[in-house]
């Protein structure tokens, strides 16, 4: 589940409401799995998600095992952490942008863990940086609680917190460079790891390669995947980062 050296290269992103998630943990390269419960479920769909997500967290898997939960606010802490079992390795927040919502985490974290006999501290927490606001409370953010493995940045989001519709269809480099280096910073500053790119990129897009070695070369660990072709491509590009790792 973890990796020795603490350096996770690819993200592969997977909605929990959808079919065949088993044959995907068990054989994909990505270093990490984002079981998602947010924006990837409908709210229909939420119910059933979790259901498998519930199921597919009382396993072991290769890859380290993500939830992401919903927002802070959404009122779905309390059922989605239900979902959580021993093969989750850690717990992705969305719109992360105050330091006492990945401590109210940690603290829901803690309890799960003695209930289920699971090593108190274990679990790990991710917290995905959204909006300008929680830009600028990255500092903040990347010293909320000892379990932060490190902050990542939901790229199509944010740039529709900045109004700029077209540079969220593009992810235009320009748009994300200011709050990207921010993130470095504020993860790096408080002894975390490089953080995460997140950002919708359509496999076989052209210029993935490019896109995972541009956000390296500033201080990202690793970058959000949608296949696993991404996802060997992420781990090729950011494995000349790996021995910055941090231990876990």
């Amino acid at each position: 589940m973890f990796r020795e050296n603490g350096w996770y290269r690819s993200i592969l992103y997977a909605p929990a409401h959808r079919d065949n998630l088993e044959q995907v943990f068990a054989n994909t390269p990505a270093d990490v799995v984002m079981l998602d419960l947010e924006d990837g479920v409908p709210l229909a769909d939420k119910p059933a998600a979790r259901v498998k997500a519930t199921a597919l967290a009382k396993q072991d898997w290769p890859p380290l095992v993500a939830l992401r939960v919903n927002k802070a606010d959404s009122g779905m802490i309390p059922e989605d952490m239900e979902c959580f079992g021993p093969g989750i390795g850690a717990v992705i927040l969305p719109k992360a942008e105050r330091a006492a919502d990945l401590q109210d985490i940690d603290r829901r974290l803690t309890e799960k863990e003695k209930a289920l006999g699971i090593e108190i501290g274990r679990t790990r927490i991710i917290g995905l940086v959204e909006s300008c606001f929680g830009a600028l409370e990255a500092a903040n953010l990347a010293r909320a609680t000892p379990r932060l493995l490190t902050l990542g940045i939901g790229a199509s989001d944010f740039m529709a917190d900045i109004g700029n519709p077209v540079s969220r269809a593009t992810l235009d480099p320009e748009a994300l460079s200011l709050p990207r280096r921010m993130l470095v910073l504020a993860a790096r500053a408080a002894g975390l790891s490089g953080p995460f790119d997140g950002g919708q990129f359509p496999p076989g897009r052209p210029g993935w390669g490019e896109a995972c070695d541009m956000v390296r070369r500033i201080g990202f660990q690793g970058k959000v995947c949608f296949d696993d072709a991404q996802a060997a491509e992420a781990n090729a590009v950011f494995a000349a980062r790996e021995g910055e790792a941090l231990k876990l």
